[in-house]
């Protein structure tokens, strides 16, 4: 996956988000660079605990 550029890239991946999670009943987290670099070991423990609710 690449870094969305301008507004219709981000439309585009809107659109597939709202896809899976509709229509597949997915849960997408989102986080930002700044979580991923300043906050690495939150971002660990809020994917864990979602693969947790999922199960």
């Amino acid at each position: 996956m690449g870094v969305a550029r301008g507004r219709g890239p981000v439309r585009t991946d809107r659109r597939k988000q709202n896809t899976l999670v509709v229509a597949a009943g997915w849960t997408v987290p989102r986080f930002t660079w700044h979580d991923l670099q300043k906050r690495p070991t939150q971002v660990v423990a809020e994917i864990r605990a979602a693969l947790t609710r999922a199960r």
